[in-house]
């Protein structure tokens, strides 16, 4: 930011000092401004995606228990997010499928790798209805597990 005048040497040396502090605090709340509306329009984009997707999209600790739910778990398991979150979910599962399930969600963990897992889920009323889950770990830069995102989807 620049400040003019239509005289040379208008300002003092003072006056200058000042006038190049109050540019450089108005060039940082003008930059300050600008990340707040991106961030409130990312976090609208965000929840439009969220709010209006039918797959459950879920994060995972690195014992598997719930540390996020999608909106879409109450329309899909009847259950609202803060029933489920820090449980692990393995005791939705059908418990013919938890073996199964857990030994190729370790898999998928082991290797990095995404995998798509099918197995059966029981929803608040009692029902069980098949999901498929895709698992992909998240890591950090060395390469260590820190959360697991799974993405999840009806397909009774």
């Amino acid at each position: 930011m620049n400040i003019y005048s239509a005289e040379a040497y208008a300002f003092n040396p003072q006056e200058v000092e000042l006038l190049t502090e109050l540019t450089d605090s108005l060039s940082f709340g003008i930059v300050a401004l600008r990340a707040e509306q991106a961030l409130r329009e990312s976090e609208q984009r965000y929840r439009l995606l969220a709010e209006n997707i039918n797959d459950l999209v879920c994060l995972h600790d690195r014992d598997r228990r719930y540390l996020y739910l999608s909106p879409s778990c109450k329309s899909l398991l009847g259950y609202d997010d803060d029933e489920l979150i820090g449980k692990d979910p393995y005791i939705l599962f059908h418990p013919d499928d938890r073996d199964r399930v857990a030994e190729e969600f370790r898999a998928a963990i082991l290797g990095k790798n995404h995998i798509s897992i099918t197995y059966r889920i029981n929803q608040k009323s009692g029902n069980y209805i098949w999901l498929e889950t895709l698992t992909k770990p998240i890591l950090d830069q060395a390469g260590n597990l820190i959360k697991i995102q799974t993405t999840s989807r009806d397909v009774t």
